[in-house]
């Protein structure tokens, strides 16, 4: 299946992100030059540009520009549980190129589907554990959850979804 013009010009703004290639606060190409550099209409770049800040992977500032978000800090301050069923995603720890594309690909996908979700580091779990309900759902990124945090979730009936280190690797190729 072909992918659309405005989705090309966010796949390659997304890996550019996940790779440090356009680090933390980098001005990111106005509407006007990924027009031109992608050879598509000013309304095709501003679509890519308004998904990418809806996903939170860029910020704008009025008669500035657009600059690439701070994952870091996002994922660092997602430590209050909102009312409302919620999605959780903990992150594994150590592969920071592995952590970037995951969030680069997670903030899009529930952007896309317009779910709110928040990206969470594994100490931040420990936190927020006391506060969750039946209506939070966790996605528990990596290999390194301990039996005991899976039995503290069965037990207060939280939804989970565990996805192992190597099966992240094997979609994020896939992805590309």
């Amino acid at each position: 299946m072909k992918k659309s013009l405005y989705q090309i010009i966010i796949d390659d703004l997304s890996q550019a992100i996940a790779s440090g290639q356009l680090p933390v606060n980098a001005k990111v190409p106005t509407e006007q030059e990924l027009a031109q550099q992608y050879q598509v209409s000013r309304i095709t770049s501003k679509r890519a540009l308004n998904d990418l800040e809806q996903a939170g992977l860029i910020y704008r500032k009025q008669g500035s520009g657009s600059f690439v978000a701070d994952q870091k800090t996002k994922a660092a301050s997602s430590t209050t549980a909102p009312a409302g069923p919620l999605v959780y995603c903990v992150l594994p720890d150590g592969d920071n190129t592995l952590n970037n594309t995951l969030v680069t690909q997670l903030l899009l996908a529930f952007a896309a589907a317009k779910l709110s979700a928040n990206i969470i580091l594994p100490e931040t779990l420990a936190t927020l554990l006391p506060r969750l309900t039946p209506q939070t759902y966790l996605i528990l990124l990596g290999d390194t959850f301990k039996d005991d945090l899976i039995y503290q979730l069965y037990e207060m009936d939280i939804s989970y979804f565990k996805i192992g280190t190597s099966l992240m690797r094997s979609i994020i190729r896939k992805s590309r």
